[in-house]
């Protein structure tokens, strides 16, 4: 997501690659600006209720205000409250409770309270809570389910439309999405202009493109993976259409597509399909909505590939042709083999990978989150190759060093959008991450982070770990549908000397 300059007179890079789902999200997160005020004054009431009657109504009452106001910190402080004051909670509140816990970052709380919910349940919020944590830790079969029970029920939000539009994306299941997008549409309970215009722009595209399933691998195989000469990213050479060679960025934090520019989108004389507004790290852009129908890197070919082309130019595409999101691969296993520089896609299996297991988020449109610990507390962690240095959450570094000033660092940043992003430095303190310990564990911290990235997912995203720590790697692999995830590290002695 975000790419700093490895030497001095080279600018940072700033990447933000907004797919369908999440421009949604960027959408209405947006539309919600102009009402905070007004929420964050009806929580506080509904807060000062809450402490005064403990009821179950009242704290429902809250946690969905603190959600209208993105106040995080409020919901989790309310779910501590609800779990400690109340046994008998029912679906609605543990349902909330779950989007508080979600939004919080705390991922296995959410979990925890997702368990408590009943399995035949009808409750909107609750399913939309289980379609959420199902989707993330026990993969497509599960999650598509909770779909098709969740698109039944009446009064769907954007939180429970997104569900179920991943779900079903992820799943294959296009057959008539394009039509519940549109009903949806127009009975959402919240939502905005925007958001309705987006959904019915993604609808368009679906019914463009038919029912066949999307991002199928037709060849399982192996690439070369050598870093980009100028940005120092894993890139590859790739065929598209039978049309190349064109020069990728290989991103695991640009989703389930291909991002391509608009240059490249007229090489190969590309038509865009239900245009809407992506809002990311740069700020806000055009992209159009398109069907590759092969996709071919060294021995591994994919075909009906989703992909978006942006409306112009920007900075980040100076270096390459476009960006590939590993989600892509999303029906296999995908290992970065760093130490010999190839990428290889293989078939879902059981058998363990090399390296160390630590556990993997898959949210949004497939991108990636763990757990770690950052100055001995909770934190939770993006991992993203198509980033050349490490990013703070400015809202970590503030609620755990209220007292430190940041100081601006002079090279601008910038990303999909047209616009540059001023970063800060910042140190997060000792990182524990899959078994090795980075002492003060550095990097910049910069807003989109917390304003773009955590909206996006609907999480708090308190690091992005970027390539400066994959280089230290012998191997990185993720296999997407069983939702499992293992880092190789280099020996010690072997270590190439990169900084985290």
């Amino acid at each position: 997501m975000l790419h700093g300059a490895p030497h001095p007179m080279r600018v940072p890079r700033l990447k933000s690659s907004v797919t369908l789902a999440a421009a949604v999200v960027c959408l209405f997160a947006t539309a919600c600006d102009s009402r905070v005020k007004t929420a964050h004054e009806a929580l506080a009431e509904a807060i000062e209720r809450t402490e005064r009657e403990g009821t179950s109504s009242s704290f429902v009452r809250a946690l969905e205000l603190a959600s209208k106001a993105g106040d995080s910190h409020a919901a989790l402080d309310l779910v501590r409250q609800a779990e400690a004051k109340l046994e008998n909670r029912g679906d609605r509140l543990n349902g909330l409770m779950v989007r508080g816990l979600w939004r919080a970052g705390r991922l296995r709380d959410a979990e925890r309270i997702a368990a408590e919910i009943e399995d035949r349940t009808k409750d909107v919020d609750a399913l939309a809570a289980l379609l959420d944590v199902h989707f993330a830790r026990l993969g497509v079969e599960r999650s598509a389910a909770l779909a098709d029970r969740l698109e039944k029920r009446d009064g769907l939000g954007e939180r429970g439309i997104l569900g179920i539009l991943r779900a079903r994306m992820a799943a294959n299941k296009i057959a008539g999405l394009a039509d519940l997008l549109e009903r949806a549409s127009t009975r959402m309970k919240t939502g905005s202009a925007g958001t309705t215009r987006t959904l019915r722009a993604i609808a368009d595209f679906l019914r463009s493109v038919g029912d066949e399933p999307l991002n199928t691998i037709s060849d399982y195989g192996s690439a070369a993976m050598p870093l980009n000469s100028a940005i120092r990213l894993p890139g590859c050479v790739v065929t598209i259409n039978g049309e190349g060679p064109f020069r990728m960025i290989l991103d695991s934090g640009a989703g389930n597509g291909v991002y391509l520019s608009a240059s490249t989108a007229e090489r190969l004389d590309l038509d865009a399909v239900g245009r809407s507004q992506a809002i990311g790290f740069g700020g806000a852009t055009d992209v159009g909505y398109t069907l590759l129908d092969s996709l071919r890197i060294g021995g591994i070919a994919c075909r009906r590939v989703f992909a978006q082309i942006g409306s112009q130019d920007t900075p980040i595409l100076a270096a390459c042709d476009g960006i590939i999101g590993t989600g892509v691969f999303a029906q296999g296993r995908v290992t970065f083999d760093f130490e010999h520089a190839m990428l290889r896609v293989s078939r879902s299996s059981a058998e363990p990978a090399a390296g160390v297991e630590l556990p993997i988020w898959v949210v949004a449109d497939m991108h990636l989150l763990t757990e770690v610990h950052l100055a001995d507390q909770h934190a939770t962690a993006m991992l993203d190759s198509g980033a050349n240095v490490t990013v703070l959450s400015p809202q970590w570094l503030k609620s755990t060093q209220p007292d430190h000033k940041p100081l601006n660092v002079p090279l601008p940043m910038f990303g999909v959008g047209p616009n540059t992003t001023q970063p800060q430095v910042g140190v997060g303190g000792d990182l524990d991450f899959a078994g090795r310990r980075f002492a003060d564990f550095s990097g910049v911290s910069v807003e989109d982070l917390d304003g773009v990235i955590s909206h996006t997912f609907g999480i708090q995203v308190d690091l992005l770990i970027a390539m400066p720590t994959f280089r230290q790697m012998r191997s990185w692999t993720i296999d997407y549908p069983r939702r499992r995830m293992w880092i190789h590290w280099l020996d010690e002695a072997d270590e190439r000397n990169e900084a985290p």
